[in-house]
C-alpha cells in the first residue's frame, strides 16, 4: 500500500513517483490541508477553503461540499490554469474563489487512488466499490462539521463534477436530511455514449460490458474501457494529460464494472429516491458522460425542487462547451448560474 510521504506536496505511487507543489491562495483565503483515514485505512488528503474573517466578518452563510471527477483531483478539478494548456495553479476567479468569496466554508478531499490520496492496492485510480467514495466523503464531511462548532447548523450543499456528481447524488441518497441542495456539472448517471466508445480496432467499450462482472473477479486491475477525449477544447485535454497526478487511461476492469452497475442501478429506478433539491447542468456535445443521465434524473427525482440547464449553443447556458463546466471557455456562466442558485437555497 502506498502512503502520503512528510515532504509539501509529494506522493508516491507504487506504479511511479510524481511530485506536484501545493497551490498557493491568496491572503482572503485560509486553506487547510490535512489528512483523513477513510474506513478502509486509507489515508486521504483533505482541504477546507474559507475567507479569513475580517473586519464586520459576521461567519460563514453555508458549507459546500466538493466532489471531483473521476481521473482527477482537488487542485486539477478546482484551480484553473494561468494559461491554456498549463498547469491547474490559479486561485483567482475559480468557482472554488468565488464559493468562498460568497461566505461559503468548501470542504473537499482527494479520493482514494486520486491526486495525493492512498490508493487501494496501491493504484492510481482504482476502487473495489465505488460506495465506498460517497462513504469516505460522507465521513469526511460529518468529522469537519461535528468537531467545529461554526459549522453548527449551517446548510450543507454538495458540489459535484462527472463521477463527483454521481458521488455526490450516492451521498444524498445515504442522508437527504444533511443536505440543502445539490449543484451537479455533467453527472456522471448514464454511461450509454460511454459504451460507444472504441478500445481498439472496431472493439468497443460497449462490447466488453457483458463480460465486466467476470473481468472485474479474474483481473480487477487490468486496464479495459477507452474514455472519450476533449476534441473540443483540446489545450483542456492536454491540461489532463500532462497533470502528474491526474489518469487519462483506460479504466480498469473493477472500477469499470463498478461503474457500470452503479449507473444501470440510479437508470433503473433508484434515481426516484433524490429528494434533495439539485440543479443539473450537461452539454449537449458531451461525450464522456450522458446528457440523458441528467434528463433522466430531472424527470424520475421525487423532489419537486429540480431544475436541468442544457449548455451548449443556443441551449439554457449559450456556451460551446464539453465536460469539465468548471473550468473550460465558457466556465464562468456555469459558475454564475451555480452561485445564483444555492444563494436562492441558503436559509
Amino acid at each position: 500500500m502506498a502512503s502520503i510521504p512528510p515532504r509539501e506536496g509529494e506522493v508516491v505511487y507504487e506504479e511511479y513517483p510524481v511530485t506536484l507543489p501545493l497551490p498557493i491562495v491568496p491572503a482572503r483565503c485560509e486553506m487547510r490541508i490535512g489528512e483523513h483515514r477513510n474506513h478502509q485505512g486509507l489515508r486521504l488528503q483533505t482541504f477546507r477553503f474559507q475567507k479569513k474573517p475580517t473586519k464586520g466578518y459576521r461567519g460563514p452563510k453555508g458549507i459546500v461540499n466538493l466532489c471531483h471527477g473521476y481521473g482527477g483531483h482537488t487542485q486539477w478539478e478546482w484551480f484553473l490554469p494561468a494559461n491554456p494548456g498549463e498547469t491547474h495553479d490559479v486561485y483567482d476567479g475559480s468557482l472554488l474563489d468565488q464559493l468562498v468569496d460568497a461566505g461559503y466554508v468548501v470542504i473537499t478531499l482527494d479520493h482514494q487512488g486520486h491526486g495525493r490520496s492512498e490508493g487501494a492496492r496501491g493504484l492510481r485510480c482504482f476502487f473495489e466499490s465505488y460506495d465506498d467514495l460517497a462513504i469516505e466523503s460522507s465521513e469526511f464531511l460529518r468529522k469537519e462539521v461535528g468537531a467545529d462548532p461554526e459549522l453548527a447548523n449551517l446548510p450543507i450543499f454538495l458540489l459535484g463534477v462527472s463521477m463527483g456528481g454521481c458521488t455526490a447524488v450516492k451521498m444524498s441518497l445515504l442522508s437527504p436530511e444533511l443536505y440543502a441542495g445539490m449543484v451537479l456539472l455533467a453527472p456522471m448517471l448514464s454511461l450509454e455514449l460511454v459504451q460507444e466508445q472504441i478500445v481498439a480496432c472496431c472493439i468497443r467499450n460497449k462490447h466488453l460490458a457483458p463480460f465486466a462482472a467476470f473481468l472485474s473477479r479474474q483481473v480487477p486491475t487490468l486496464p479495459i474501457a477507452a474514455p472519450a477525449r476533449n476534441e473540443i477544447h483540446p489545450l483542456s485535454q492536454k491540461e489532463m494529460d500532462e497533470d502528474p497526478y491526474t489518469y487519462s487511461g483506460s479504466a480498469r476492469a473493477r472500477v469499470a464494472e463498478q461503474f457500470l452497475t452503479t449507473t444501470q442501478s440510479l437508470m433503473g429506478g433508484e434515481l426516484r429516491k433524490v429528494s434533495v433539491p439539485f440543479v443539473t447542468f450537461h452539454c449537449k456535445n458531451d461525450t464522456f458522460t450522458d446528457p440523458a443521465g441528467s434528463r433522466a434524473l430531472f424527470d424520475m427525482a421525487s423532489t419537486e425542487d429540480k431544475t436541468f440547464l442544457s449548455v451548449g449553443i443556443g441551449q439554457d447556458v449559450d456556451e460551446d462547451m464539453w465536460h469539465a463546466l468548471q473550468f473550460e471557455p465558457g466556465r464562468d456562466a456555469v459558475a454564475a448560474r451555480a452561485l445564483e442558485w444555492i444563494g436562492d437555497h441558503t436559509r
